[in-house]
């Protein structure tokens, strides 16, 4: 009789580990205006709403997965332009198990795994609640506040090519060319020596005033990358190598 109790104690010890090692799915299928959310387990739905994407919405999320705080519980996404950083970020910050799920690859899985192709908020919890989620890697929020800036930069830079670009093109027209760096001080000057005609003309200093504000920002972002570069001890490592200067190791590191 005491054996049988025995394994009839171990019997209900071992269902009760079960029952808490189960994970709690929760899938959040983001639109431009609103996302979808699904808290599911084992394919039961506990609660399905959908938030917009506001400060609002934000707030109402965190309220209804409160209770869910002291389970085991693992949250998946899709990146959707760059409304899921917003949610990310809270969530990740709440201490839950946040993963940000590659389209391509979690719908294939969804496909073989489940038998459907359609990544909607229910199959995103269930694909988390069993891990089953191709994850894209999520840099911390330092990291992508630098790319942020880097990115900047490289875009401010990219429109000043476009003006130059565009100045060669008017300079093309009249079969004239400078002999020697044109988007210098005295370049500038044989730029604006040129007769053209007045719609041209105007043209052209219109880019150049443009020209001159791009380059003004470009030493404005630069500075900002090198005060960051000067606390990262990684940079000061890459400079010991040939032809690298704090920004390019920005960008080999960021």
């Amino acid at each position: 009789m005491g054996r049988c109790s025995r394994i009839a104690d171990c019997r209900i010890l071992a269902s009760q580990k079960k029952e808490v090692s189960k994970t709690i799915g929760i899938g959040i299928d983001i639109s431009k205006k609103k996302a979808d959310v699904c808290i599911r387990l084992e394919s039961q739905t506990l609660d399905s709403f959908t938030i917009q994407n506001s400060q609002d919405g934000t707030r109402q999320l965190q309220q209804r997965l409160q209770q869910y705080r002291n389970h085991d519980v693992r949250v998946t996404m899709e990146s959707t332009a760059n409304m899921w950083i917003v949610l990310y970020d809270m969530l990740t910050e709440q201490g839950l198990d946040v993963s940000l799920a590659n389209p391509l690859k979690t719908r294939a899985i969804a496909e073989a795994k489940i038998k459907y192709d359609k990544l909607d908020a229910a199959v995103l919890a269930d694909l988390a609640g069993a891990d089953l989620v191709s994850k894209c890697y999520v840099p911390d929020k330092n990291t992508r506040q630098v790319r942020d800036l880097i990115r900047h930069r490289i875009d401010i830079v990219q429109s000043r090519t476009v003006l130059k670009n565009k100045i060669h093109s008017i300079l093309d027209k009249y079969c004239i060319s400078y002999d020697g760096t044109l988007f210098t001080d005295k370049g500038i000057a044989w730029l604006r020596s040129q007769q053209l005609n007045w719609v041209d003309a105007r043209i052209v200093r219109s880019h150049l005033q443009q020209i001159e504000m791009t380059n003004e920002l470009t030493q404005e972002i630069e500075k900002e990358i090198a005060k960051i570069a000067v606390h990262d001890r990684r940079v000061y490592m890459l400079l010991g190598f040939c032809g690298i200067d704090y920004y390019g190791a920005m960008l080999l590191l960021y």
